[in-house]
């Protein structure tokens, strides 16, 4: 139907229709009655509605949705059902579902609602009330599972294309709006269950209300805010809640003061204010089923935020234990938007270990500790922004005691501060720590008096990238005699791309005089058997860089020891190690000394694919001549020369290492056991063959005096002792054991052999024949190492004559008249020397002169089994009292000797003698036998 048939057109005299007329119609159409028109079916609508969801119609569509959608169930009852702006709802109940045996999970005594459903036709949206009042909560966990989750199952979500918005950063609307909002939530509880624990907190209340100016557009960032007029939110205002834990290990159910408020108001000039109060007093607490001391604390905070000269004002947060203030801060942030400027300042601090003592020592991990003494953190202050930024720092401590099992350390005070500026990407720091005195207790033993003082100097470069010390100052000494133990000056950096540091030993000090007195006393008597009484010092560099898999470290030092002699003393380090290729090389490693002609120098590749070592190129040479006895280590004493070259290419089971030894009147001396070597001269070549599979010629499978019998094919002597020497068995003097000793040293393929060998031992002559050792295979990686004793071969030759063994006994007036000279013959062989195995020894050892004492414990190792003579009463009442040994004949046959002992008979012993003068035993085990000779049986 046409517009017209309603309201025909006006027209005018000549028949023509008024255009003012028809515009001024429309308009009241468009203008007046289609808005009332939209109106009347809208509150018709509504009141449909309105009148369509009674309280019980509501209650029951609820139930039904919630029993849809969950495995639980809903109970509920609502009062009042009014679509225009009214709902309460009463003992709301939501209950678990069968796996949690439908116990309930939340109950709410009332919820009501309260807003205005016509004032949003004009843009304005109204909340008058939110309520909730007393809300219950039970949280529990079973098999991993919370009741929450499984009271409303996941559900495979189709996602529909997702339609494209104008603006990212801008949410718009299709009218204008403001908005007035109020919400309050009294009295709530909120019960957790888990596996080995419970938990609950009570009483907690929130009320929260929000204005905001006409708005159509809402900003996806902080600026959002700008749409809010006033608002306020404070939880918990009355102040205290009731909190409690319980498990195995602590339990607690304290009364806690917890308040939160965050007010807004836009016409205000600090629009934004917050408060924030946590804490307990008296609150109980056990650990363990121990009752600890109540808990005391408080943690507070209040601050202002003013968006229009954008800037936030700490008024004070602080932390306090037991009533006393351990951090309280305060200040100032500005250009919070563009470039944060800082001003914060500590403003009191006193840490009071006494405290928090009765806590941690009932800590069953620390319950034999004790803790003592105030701790203060003033003055700190941080003032700048990020271009330039200042930074001080303090820490002080009075009294400071702590004690854990036997050890303690007290300092009656101690100090540490830092100063720091950033400057852009770069910054300079200074620090400095002092303890003076300080005493400490280890196991139960009290050290002297102590003191430290350091202090430090750095910058940063290259955007924090790399840091460089400029100075290192570090000082510990005596402050009663204020005598330096140890100090260190140095300089360093480090860097971060490419990894790198580098420290430079200015001066380093050590003096053991005045440590003495500053260690306990359990640690005096170790550091005064250091062999230093005068101070010692060192100088240089330490460096170390990584660059990949590789690694490369060293050191280049000098030391000054006064009591060695040694004032330039020099150790030198460059080693590479790789590990992809696992291999260190030693590219420099030594030591040296010009004044002691002394160098040692090390280098070459080691290979660390196996351990101890695979495959390597190693080399090694050692040069110390001294003209004149010089103590080199403790009662050490030296004079001479010493050059050793040594290589070793391969590893321990596959390699080769060959040395050559050569000495020049070398005098070694020991002024404790008094054990002296003087005038050695030797030129000795040595080699040792390392190999898992083969294994050296036998030693004992042919004589070698018997295959070389010329002269010409004879070693010449490359070893020469003039003397051997060492403390007297029975009187306090130097005895001359060995003198004018000589011989040829030779070695090839693990076979080290001394032939040529001559000398005095103990004023008789000694000829050794042939000396020899073999080492086998010599395969030193897994079992080789334990396998080497049993697999070692040796032969001994020796000759000896009229060796006066008189002169190891006490000095004695009848010397000439003692019969105590020996002389004998050795010629025997054997493989394995591990005592713990039978000894397969073969050969002979012939005693051809012997004294009455040393025979008479040779025949006690022979004739005695278990304490008791083996020739019975009667034979060895003869032996003791009719008849004199001449000599022994011992014939060692793979372990086992067989030996004979001519005898000759006194003047009663021919009447009462042995059988052809003769005493013969068999088959006693060496190493049986001289076990025998070693007791004082």
């Amino acid at each position: 139907m046409s517009c017209c048939r309603c309201f025909p057109p006006v027209m005018n005299m000549n028949g023509a229709v008024d255009k003012r007329d028809l515009v001024k119609k429309t308009a009241r159409i468009l203008l007046l009655w289609l808005p009332l028109s939209l109106l009347s079916l809208i509150l018709i609508g509504v009141t449909a509605a309105r009148f369509y969801l009674s309280p019980e119609r509501t209650e029951r569509l609820a139930v039904s949705v919630f029993s849809s959608v969950s495995t639980g169930s809903l109970s509920m009852k609502v009062d009042e059902s009014d679509i225009f702006g009214s709902i309460c709802i009463r003992n709301i109940v939501v209950k678990n579902g069968p796996d949690f045996g439908g116990n309930p999970l939340a109950e709410v005594k009332t919820i009501r609602l309260k807003y205005g459903l016509l004032p949003l036709l004009a843009g304005f949206l109204d909340i008058g009330e939110l309520t909730i009042e007393k809300p219950r909560i039970y949280l529990r966990n079973k098999n991993g599972i919370w009741n929450f989750s499984a009271l409303f199952p996941a559900k495979e979500e189709k996602r529909g294309p997702e339609a494209e918005s104008e603006s990212e950063n801008i949410l718009s609307l299709p009218l204008p709006v403001k908005a007035r909002f109020n919400f309050f939530l009294d009295d709530l509880d909120v019960f957790i269950e888990g596996p080995g624990f419970s938990s609950s907190v009570r009483g907690i209340t929130v009320r929260a209300g929000a204005e905001t100016e006409r708005f159509r557009t809402i900003p996806k960032s902080v600026h959002a805010v700008d749409i809010v007029r006033r608002a306020g939110l404070t939880i918990n205002p009355r102040g205290n809640i009731r909190a409690g834990y319980s498990s195995p290990v602590v339990s607690t159910e304290p009364d806690v003061l917890f308040t939160l408020g965050l007010n807004y108001d836009k016409e205000k000039k600090s629009s934004m204010t917050s408060f924030f109060r946590f804490g307990a007093q008296g609150a109980p607490f056990r650990y363990r089923g121990t009752f600890l001391a109540p808990l005391d604390f408080l943690v507070a905070y209040d601050l202002a935020c003013d968006p229009a000269g954008d800037s936030l004002s700490l008024r004070r947060a602080s932390v306090s234990v037991r009533g006393k203030t351990w951090i309280a801060l305060t200040g100032r942030v500005s250009r919070i938007s563009s470039r944060p400027f800082v001003d914060m300042r500590m403003t009191e601090s006193r840490i009071v270990l006494d405290d928090i003592d009765p806590y941690v020592k009932k800590i069953a991990v620390l319950s034999r500790s004790r803790f003592g003494g105030t701790v203060s953190l003033m003055p700190v202050t941080v003032r700048g922004d990020s271009s330039d930024m200042t930074i001080n720092a303090a820490l002080s401590a009075a009294g400071l005691f702590v004690k854990h099992r036997e050890s303690s350390l007290t300092a009656p005070s101690a100090s540490m501060r830092f100063e720091g500026r950033i400057r852009g990407d770069s910054g300079d720091f200074s620090a400095s720590v002092s303890m003076s005195p300080f005493y400490y207790v280890l196991q139960g033993s009290r050290s002297g008096a102590n003191a430290i003082i350091a202090g430090a100097r750095a910058r940063s470069e290259k955007n924090f990238k790399m840091i460089v010390l400029s100075d290192f100052d570090l000082r510990f000494f005596d402050p009663e005699s204020n005598r330096t133990a140890f100090s260190l000056k140095a300089a360093g950096s480090a860097s971060l791309t490419p990894v790198a540091a580098a420290v430079s030993i200015r001066d380093c000090l050590f003096d053991k005089a005045p440590l003495e007195q500053m260690l306990p006393g359990r640690l005096r008597k170790k550091t005064a058997d250091i062999a230093l009484k005068r101070p010692a010092g060192a100088r240089g560099s330490l460096k170390c860089s990584m660059n990949g898999p590789k690694t490369r470290a060293g050191c280049d030092l000098s030391l000054n020891v006064p009591d060695y002699d040694l004032p330039d003393l020099s150790l030198t380090l460059d080693a590479l190690h790789d590990r992809d290729r696992k291999t260190l090389t030693l590219e420099k490693a030594g030591i040296a000394s010009k004044k002691w002609n002394l160098l040692l120098s090390a280098g070459g590749r080691i290979g660390l694919a196996k351990k101890p070592i695979s495959d390597s190129d190693l080399a090694l040479s050692l040069r110390f001549e001294s003209a004149r006895e010089r103590n080199v280590y403790g009662p050490w004493m030296y004079r001479g020369l010493m050059d050793v070259r040594a290589s070793m290419k391969g590893s321990l089971s596959d390699g080769r290492a060959t040395a050559r030894i050569i000495t020049k009147d070398m005098d070694v001396r020991n002024r404790d056991t008094r054990a002296e070597i003087e005038k050695m001269t030797c030129d000795l070549p040595l080699e040792a063959v390392f190999s898992r599979t083969g294994s050296a010629r036998s030693i004992l499978a042919a004589d070698k005096e018997e295959i070389i019998t010329n002269d010409f094919f004879r070693e010449k002597p490359n070893l020469f002792v003039r003397a051997l020497r060492a403390k007297h068995p029975a009187r306090e003097e130097v005895f001359e054991y060995v003198r004018d000793l000589s011989a040829a040293v030779s070695s090839e393929r693990n076979v080290y052999r001394v032939s040529e060998l001559k000398g005095f031992a103990m004023e008789g002559p000694v000829y050794g024949r042939e000396i020899a050792l073999s080492l086998g295979g010599l395969d030193l990686e897994g079992a080789g190492v334990r396998n080497l004793p049993d697999s070692m071969e040796y032969v001994l030759r020796l000759d000896a004559s009229n060796m006066d063994i008189a002169l190891l006994d006490d000095a004695d007036e009848r010397k000439e008249k003692r019969d105590a000279l020996l002389s004998f013959n050795a010629n025997f062989s054997g493989r394995g020397i591990n005592t713990d195995r039978e000894i397969t020894a073969n050969g002979y050892v012939n005693i051809h002169r012997i004294g009455k004492k040393f025979a008479n414990r040779l025949m006690r190792g022979l004739s005695t089994e278990k304490g008791k003579s083996k020739l019975g009463s009667l034979g060895q009442f003869v032996m003791d009292n009719f008849m004199r040994v001449k000599g022994f004949n011992f014939t060692l046959d793979r372990g086992l000797v067989y030996a004979s002992v001519p005898l000759s008979p006194g003047v009663f012993g021919r009447i009462v003698g042995v059988e052809n003068n003769m005493v013969r035993f068999d088959r006693l085990p060496v190493q049986e036998y001289l076990k025998k000779l070693g007791r004082e049986e």
